[in-house]
C-alpha cells in the first residue's frame, strides 16, 4: 500500500492539484493498523480524476454517487486488487470533514506530508479525532451527523467491534434516539454494513450492544406488515442461539479431529459476494431464534435481499430443522432416514447441523458431531457416490423409464446407507429383486 500512495503522491504532485487521505486511512495509521481503504478528497471532479488514473494504470473508474461528486477507482490488475474512493473537495476540507460521521474519521492528511516521517504534525483535525483516538472512544462529529444517513448507527457497533473502542453515554444516546430510521436505509445497505459485524470475534457480544442500542427492532419492521401482524421477535432468544453458534463454530473441539479442519475450512467459504458461511450461519441463528415462537424466521432472514442461493440455503434450514431436531431425539434412526434428511437439506446441511447443535445437550451434540463427519466424509449416509449410475441402469433395463430410474436410484441409496449393499454387484442383484425390475422386461446381457 506504501507503493501506491508514494505512485498517488507522485501523480498528483506532476497534475499540480492537491490531494488528501482522509477517514479511515488517516486513522488506521495513527492506530498502527494495515492500511486496507484509501479515501482520497481530490482537487477537481471525481470521476474525471478516477478515470485519468484508471487510463495511466489500466484500472476502471465507477461513478458511484454523481450527486456527491464520488467515485471509485479498481486496480483489479494489481496484487490485492486495490480500490480507492474519490470524493472531489467541496470548497472547503474542513468542512467536509465535520460532515462526517465520527471525530475519528474526520481526519484529513495532505499526500504530500504523508510519506514524511513526522506525518502526523500535519493532520488535519478540526472535530478532535486524534484524542478521541488515544481516549479510543467513538463520538459523533455534531449530534447532526447520524442523522444524515441511518447506516452510521449501524457501522458505529462495527467500528466499536473492529477497532476495539467504546461507544461512550452521548454517543450511544443518539443511536437510541434515532433508531428508528433505520428502516429508511435499503436493505441491502444494512445487509453490507450489517454482515462484517457478524464475522467479527465475539459477535453475540456486539449483537447484544445493537439490541440494548435499539438496532435489532427496525430490522423485524422490515417485514411486511402483512406477514409479521401482531408478531413480536425475541431478540434475548435470537441472540441466546447466535451466542451458542458462535461458540461451537469458533472452538470446533466438539467434532472428531479430523472433521475439525473441515468445519473451519467450510466457516470460511464465500457464501454469496463477500459474505462467508460463518456471517450467515449468525444470522440464521439470530433469526431462527428470534421468530421461532412466531414461525416466521424466514421473513426476517429475507428483509436484507440476499442473493438467489442464500434465500434457498435459508428456506431450507428452516423447512428441514425439525426434522433434524426430531431425528437426533430419536432412540433409534435408520441410515436410510438421515440420508433422506441430507437429500433434504442439500448444501443447507451443515448449517442445519450447526444449529441443531447449538439446542441439543451434550449426549445429542455427540450425535451432530458424527453427523457432521458422515457429511464431510460423504459416506452412504450423507453424500454417497452411486453404486450405479442411470446410464448402468439403463444399459441393463433399456425398456425403463426415466420416472423408473429416479426411484430405483433413490431406492438404492437407502439401501446404501441402511447398509443393505457396498458393491455395484450388490447393488445390480438388490433390485434385480424389486416389483420395478420385474416390470422392465429383459435384461440385457
Amino acid at each position: 500500500m506504501d507503493d501506491l500512495l508514494y505512485e498517488l503522491q507522485q501523480h498528483f504532485r506532476q497534475r499540480g492539484s492537491a490531494a488528501y487521505l482522509v477517514g479511515g486511512a488517516v486513522r488506521d495509521r495513527l492506530l498502527g493498523r494495515p492500511t486496507v481503504e484509501v479515501d482520497l478528497a481530490v482537487d477537481g471532479p471525481a470521476l474525471g480524476v478516477a478515470q485519468e488514473l484508471a487510463d495511466k494504470w489500466q484500472g476502471t473508474a465507477v461513478d458511484l454517487d454523481r450527486e456527491h461528486d464520488t467515485a471509485r477507482l479498481v486496480l483489479k490488475h494489481r496484487p490485492g486488487r486495490p480500490e480507492i474512493d474519490l470524493k472531489s473537495i467541496a470548497g472547503d476540507l474542513r468542512a467536509d470533514l465535520l460532515a462526517r460521521d465520527l471525530t475519528v474519521n474526520a481526519l484529513a492528511l495532505s499526500l504530500e506530508h504523508a510519506a514524511r516521517d513526522d506525518w502526523r504534525r500535519f493532520l488535519i483535525d478540526p472535530a478532535g479525532g486524534r484524542a478521541d483516538l488515544d481516549r479510543r472512544e467513538l463520538r459523533w462529529v455534531t449530534p447532526e451527523a447520524p442523522r444524515r444517513d441511518p447506516l452510521r448507527l449501524i457501522r458505529v457497533v462495527r467500528l466499536s467491534a473492529t477497532l476495539e473502542m467504546t461507544i461512550p453515554g452521548d454517543t450511544a444516546a443518539r443511536i437510541r434516539e434515532l433508531a428508528p430510521t433505520l428502516t429508511q436505509a435499503a436493505p441491502e445497505r444494512i445487509r453490507d454494513e450489517l454482515f462484517p459485524l457478524l464475522g467479527c470475534p465475539a459477535a453475540a457480544d456486539h449483537l447484544v450492544t445493537c439490541q440494548s442500542l435499539g438496532l435489532l427492532d427496525p430490522l423485524w419492521l422490515l417485514v411486511s406488515p402483512e406477514q409479521r401482524g401482531e408478531a413480536a421477535p425475541n431478540w434475548t432468544a435470537g441472540v441466546g442461539l447466535a451466542r451458542e453458534v458462535c461458540a461451537l463454530a469458533d472452538n470446533p473441539g466438539w467434532v472428531a479431529g479430523a472433521t475439525r479442519g473441515d468445519v473451519r475450512g467450510w466457516l470460511e467459504q464465500r457464501v454469496a459476494g463477500s459474505r462467508r458461511c460463518r456471517e450467515f450461519l449468525v444470522w440464521l441463528a439470530l433469526a431462527e431464534g428470534a421468530c421461532a415462537d412466531t414461525g416466521l424466521p424466514g421473513a426476517l432472514t429475507a428483509v436484507l435481499n440476499l442473493s438467489r442461493r442464500e434465500s434457498r440455503l435459508a428456506a431450507s434450514v428452516s423447512a428441514t430443522g425439525l426434522r433434524l431436531g426430531s431425528l437426533l431425539c430419536a432412540a433409534s434412526v435408520a441410515g436410510s432416514q438421515w440420508l433422506s434428511f441430507f437429500r433434504e437439506a442439500g448444501e443447507a446441511a451443515p448449517f442445519c447441523l450447526l444449529t441443531a447443535a447449538a439446542r441439543c445437550t451434550a449426549d445429542r451434540q455427540d450425535r451432530v458431531a458424527w453427523l457432521f463427519a458422515q457429511y464431510f466424509a460423504r459416506t452412504p449416509l450423507a453424500r454417497p457416490d452411486p453404486l450405479l449410475t442411470g446410464n448402468d441402469l439403463l444399459g441393463r433395463y433399456p425398456h425403463l423409464s426415466g420416472q423408473q430410474v429416479g426411484r430405483l436410484l433413490r431406492l438404492l441409496g437407502d439401501a446404501h446407507a441402511d447398509g443393505l449393499v457396498g458393491t455395484p454387484a450388490e447393488a445390480l442383484t438388490f433390485l434385480a429383486g424389486t416389483t420395478l425390475i420385474e416390470e422392465a422386461g429383459e435384461v440385457v446381457h
